[in-house]
């Protein structure tokens, strides 16, 4: 069914470091990440719920509006076009759309250390990333107003894949531009070997008879790249897929998932700073992690080696290690810009709106522990605890809130006013005095 290459989902509750994860895998030289999609926990529900059943015109603007309001992901007119004038179009066809749209076109081939014309070695990799979406991985970047919707790589058109033979030396001048590199033909030595003019680019070879029509030294640099191209795996972090895991292995039969865990405490604090979360309920907040973590551990035990649980205290303090494990597991090459560049992927993964992310920007991996005591008191740091207890200590959050028997009274009183006032509308004042006295099965676990 699947027709793409071991897709990797990262997954998790909200604010558990998820962006994080999406950055340093990204960063690899063998994927490529989407935006967050919510495909699978809000588009698709919204087509119907099953991914083969065939869409119409009208329901690829449902899916539009569903992209754009849920996943604030814009697309361009032309995309929607093209998929309302598509024949046999099914659900599933509108997922693999938008990867494609995504998807970075192959590079163009860079020539280094080139001793003479006659014989133009040509690096394996070229890196594509677009100057004005780079940020130095090693400094926060003041400037985020160019920071937009994710965006892929600007890479040149297929028809452009090929460097002018008259920039091939200027891509290996040495920094000081005005003396050429050691060893390295002059502009005009090789514009003569491959029988190129000014204006002219390498013709990118599509079959093989294009080589024979390419001057020999030209075909130096194109013909190691016929079919070298590997496709890309792909990379999709919405952390509200972990409710949709079954559904997701049934559309993909080969995905690998990734699972992030952190302290729901700390989980309560951040998600309580946050414009998409309605609810500023402490036990809301636990119940959506119990929820998360839950729902991967029944994935994990009926599908055994599919899923990978990555705890984000461990990859703060062992980054490495925790990483090259991760890369084991989805089966991807370790490789230090995973941890030296991710700051430059999350310019590209967070989009403008999305200001609670752009810590990841920084490049540098931030250890967030405890940082709810900037948000919450010690008694409802001590209602998350108590809430989610089982689960807390199934990870190793065995620390304690230290809150004292005030502070955890005055956290009880709160809650049931936030919890009341948020079910009020729905419910009215029996439903909404029922969810508020729900407060006290809290007491009832201590």
């Amino acid at each position: 069914m699947s027709r793409l290459a071991r897709p990797i989902f990262v997954v998790g509750c909200p604010r558990s470091g998820t962006t994080l994860v999406q950055c340093i895998l990204s960063a690899s030289s063998q994927a490529f990440s989407l935006p967050e999609t919510h495909f699978f926990s809000w588009v698709l529900p919204t087509l119907g719920g099953a991914y083969s059943d065939a869409v119409s015109a009208d329901d690829v603007r449902r899916a539009r509006e569903a992209f754009e309001t849920e996943a604030e992901l814009s697309l361009p007119p032309d995309f929607w076009a093209g998929l309302e004038a598509r024949n046999e179009l099914t659900a599933l066809d509108v997922f693999l759309a938008v990867v494609e749209h995504f998807r970075p076109l192959p590079g163009p081939a860079v020539v280094e250390d080139l001793p003479s014309a006659s014989e133009l070695p040509v690096a394996e990799k070229f890196d594509a990333a677009p100057e004005e979406a780079a940020v130095e991985h090693s400094h926060p970047s003041p400037e985020l107003a160019d920071v937009g919707q994710f965006r892929p790589a600007s890479v040149p058109a297929a028809s452009d894949q090929f460097l002018l033979a008259s920039e091939l030396a200027s891509e290996l001048a040495v920094a000081d531009q005005s003396q050429p590199a050691p060893g390295l033909p002059d502009v005009e030595e090789i514009r003569l070997a491959t029988g190129l003019v000014d204006g002219e680019h390498l013709r990118p070879a599509r079959e093989p008879q294009d080589v024979q029509e390419i001057p020999p030294a030209a075909e130096l640099v194109v013909a190691p790249h016929l079919g070298a191209a590997t496709e890309l795996r792909v990379i999709e972090k919405t952390p509200r897929h972990v409710l949709c895991l079954d559904g997701i292995a049934e559309i993909f039969p080969d995905a690998l998932f990734v699972n992030v865990v952190r302290d729901p405490i700390d989980v309560a604090s951040s998600l309580q700073g946050v414009p998409f979360e309605a609810s500023r309920s402490m036990l809301s907040h636990a119940q959506r992690w119990l929820e998360s973590v839950q729902a991967a551990q029944s994935y994990a035990g009926r599908q055994p080696g599919r899923l990978h649980t990555l705890v984000y205290e461990e990859l703060v303090r062992e980054p490495e290690a925790r990483v090259r494990e991760l890369c084991t597991f989805v089966g991807l090459p370790y490789e230090p810009a995973m941890l030296e560049e991710f700051g430059r992927e999350a310019a590209r993964n967070v989009g403008r709106h999305e200001a609670w992310k752009r810590e990841v920007t920084s490049g540098a991996i931030m250890d967030r522990k405890g940082v709810w005591r900037t948000r919450l008191t010690p008694g409802q740091a001590w209602l998350v605890a108590q809430s989610t207890r089982a689960a807390r200590r199934a990870y190793g959050y065995v620390d304690s809130s230290g809150a004292s028997a005030g502070s955890i009274a005055a956290a009880l009183v709160r809650e049931a006013s936030v919890r009341y006032r948020e079910a009020r509308p729905s419910t009215g004042v029996v439903g909404a005095a029922r969810h508020a006295g729900s407060v006290l099965k809290t007491l009832s676990a201590a």
